[in-house]
C-alpha cells in the first residue's frame, strides 16, 4: 500500500443541524486522525504511509441546503485546518465546479447556473492563501442561538449568505466604497450605501 485515501461527507439530505456542522471538523478529524495512525501502526508499522483526503465537502447526497450558505465556508475553513493538524498530505475539496444537474446539484464553488457566480465557499481558499505556513487557532463564546437579524447586513428583513455573507467577507477583505456593495446588496435593501454597511459591521467586526 503507498497511500490511504480518505473521503469525508459528514452530513447526509436534508441535514439543516448548523451547529452540528461547525462543530464537526474539531471532534470527528481528530478521532478520525487517531484511529487511521492506530492502524497504520499495526498494519504498516515499518512503512510510512500518506494518506490522501481526496474529497471532502458537508453533504453526500442531494438536497445539501447549508452547502450554499455562510456556514458551509466556516465548515470547510476549520475542515482543512483539521487536515493539516492530522499531518495528512493531501486535501482536495469537491468540487470547483460540478455543473447544472437535475438534483439542482450545489457541490461546486462556482455556481454554474448562476453565471459561475462565488458561493460563500469559494473563499476558504484565497483566505488560506494568504495565512502561509502558520496555523492559527480561535475559540469563542457565541451562542448558536444568536438573533440572526444581527447578520441581516443590508436591512431587508433576510440574512442570506449570497448578500449579507458576502458584504461580511467582503469587508473582511478589506473592501471598501462600491466594491464591497457592488452586486451583492439586496435589491430590496434598507441599510444599501457602502458609508452605512461599513458602519454597521465595524461595530460587531472592528
Amino acid at each position: 500500500m503507498d497511500f490511504y485515501v480518505i473521503h469525508r461527507y459528514p452530513f447526509g439530505p436534508g441535514n439543516l443541524d448548523y451547529v452540528g456542522l461547525l462543530m464537526d471538523p474539531t471532534t470527528a478529524w481528530p478521532v478520525i486522525g487517531n484511529n487511521l495512525r492506530q492502524m497504520l501502526d499495526t498494519y504498516s508499522s515499518n512503512r510510512s504511509i500518506e494518506v490522501a483526503v481526496n474529497e471532502y465537502n458537508s453533504y453526500w447526497d442531494e438536497p445539501e441546503i447549508l452547502a450554499i450558505q455562510t456556514v458551509n465556508m466556516l465548515y470547510l475553513a476549520d475542515t482543512l485546518g483539521q487536515i493539516i493538524e492530522q499531518g495528512f498530505s493531501y486535501a482536495n475539496h469537491w468540487d470547483i465546479l460540478n455543473g447544472t444537474v437535475l438534483n439542482n446539484s450545489r457541490y461546486g464553488l462556482l455556481l454554474e447556473d448562476q453565471g459561475n457566480y462565488r458561493q460563500p465557499s469559494y473563499y476558504v481558499y484565497p483566505l488560506w492563501s494568504r495565512a502561509g505556513d502558520q496555523h492559527l487557532t480561535s475559540s469563542g463564546d457565541l451562542d448558536p442561538g444568536m438573533d440572526d437579524t444581527l447578520l441581516d447586513v443590508d436591512d431587508n428583513g433576510q440574512a442570506k449568505s449570497l448578500t449579507d455573507g458576502l458584504l461580511v467577507l467582503r469587508y473582511l477583505f478589506g473592501f471598501r466604497g462600491e466594491t464591497l456593495t457592488d452586486s451583492v446588496v439586496a435589491p430590496d435593501c434598507q441599510r444599501c450605501t457602502a458609508e452605512a454597511i461599513e458602519d454597521y459591521v465595524q461595530d460587531y467586526v472592528p
